[in-house]
């Protein structure tokens, strides 16, 4: 088990687990950003970023009896949403790797499990525009350039509650990066 399973682990612990595939990456993209050293690759996909590496990551978990994947029935359609939690076996192992984790590589932890943490209850929608808005802006676009190619691509009003609300995430955690000198 690596250090990304880890952080994943940890992340899934401090938030009590995550329903939905898409909120998790969302959780994670926005948490990396914010300093939670993690590995994963993220690419743009039709909801914003995504990591092929962090969907197979969780997949290798709930093989290797780590996470528990619950799925359930959406009512407006025929498609399910499936949700991640930490099985007793991940609970004791975090428990027994907690104390050898380096100081540095904690604070880097808790710096993006303590923005998860405060983003649990937003929703995926508004994640969605956020990691978008922040996706763009790490590849150098301006904060400007970045609602607009999000608003286009994602055919969400800038004046509407929810992008505004998205704005208000990426812009703090674009400040908290300025601040760090990332």
């Amino acid at each position: 088990m690596g250090p990304s399973d880890y952080v994943l682990l940890e992340l899934l612990d401090r938030l009590g687990g995550v329903q939905g595939r898409k909120k998790l990456q969302k959780l994670v993209y926005i948490s990396k950003l914010a300093g939670m050293p993690i590995e994963d690759d993220f690419f743009f996909h039709y909801y914003g970023p995504y990591s092929s590496g962090l969907a197979s990551r969780v997949d290798q978990l709930v093989e290797a009896g780590m996470l528990k994947e619950k799925t359930r029935s959406l009512a407006m359609s025929d498609g399910v949403e499936y949700g991640y939690e930490l099985t007793e076996e991940a609970r004791s192992f975090l428990e027994t790797v907690r104390p050898k984790v380096p100081s540095k590589f904690e604070n880097s932890l808790q710096a993006g499990l303590s923005h998860a943490a405060k983003l649990k209850d937003n929703e995926v929608f508004e994640l969605e525009l956020a990691s978008t808005l922040l996706y763009w802006m790490a590849k150098g676009q301006s904060g400007e350039q970045a609602e607009a190619i999000t608003e286009q691509r994602k055919n969400a009003s800038r004046t509407s509650d929810v992008f505004k609300t998205a704005k208000q995430i990426a812009a703090e955690i674009w400040d908290k990066r300025a601040t760090a000198g990332v």
